[in-house]
């Protein structure tokens, strides 16, 4: 179900979608408990499957970490990560492995989901702490 007049955006306020390639947009907040969004990413195999990483503000102060499947609707809140001070800062998808995605945190981690973004595990690297401002997964 890849869309690709589909575009997501996050901003200050809340996130938004448009369907129509940006002629037209829609806030998508239904179930966010925090509107300042940092980073919204769709997974390229299905323009549905959404993560946002939202704050209180521009400080990244109580940070939250939510999944839609159905393109920003409706928000579940992730619990596993990104919600304890260590905000998500970066989401990435593996372009060989549909339902693989990544996501790096200010504190350092980095987190892997193999079933687009339900259940994360940790990813072991040692790396010192520090934000994991941007991540890329390179194809094969």
């Amino acid at each position: 179900k890849a869309n690709p007049r589909r575009i997501y955006a996050a901003t200050a306020q809340a996130p938004y979608r448009s369907d129509d390639g940006g002629d037209h947009w829609e806030v998508i907040n239904d179930g966010l408990e925090r509107r300042y969004t940092l980073h919204i990413s769709s997974a390229p195999h299905d323009a549905d499957v959404v993560l946002v990483t939202v704050s209180s503000n521009a400080g990244r102060e109580n940070p939250q970490f939510y999944r839609s499947t159905d393109g920003g609707s409706h928000w579940g809140l992730i619990e596993s990560l990104g919600n304890d001070g260590d905000m998500v800062v970066a989401i990435d998808w593996d372009p060989n492995i549909n339902n693989r995605v990544y996501a790096g945190t200010d504190g350092g981690k980095i987190y892997c989901s193999n079933d687009d973004g339900q259940q994360w595990e940790p990813v072991p690297v040692d790396l010192p702490n520090i934000a994991i401002g941007a991540m890329i997964v390179a194809p094969a």
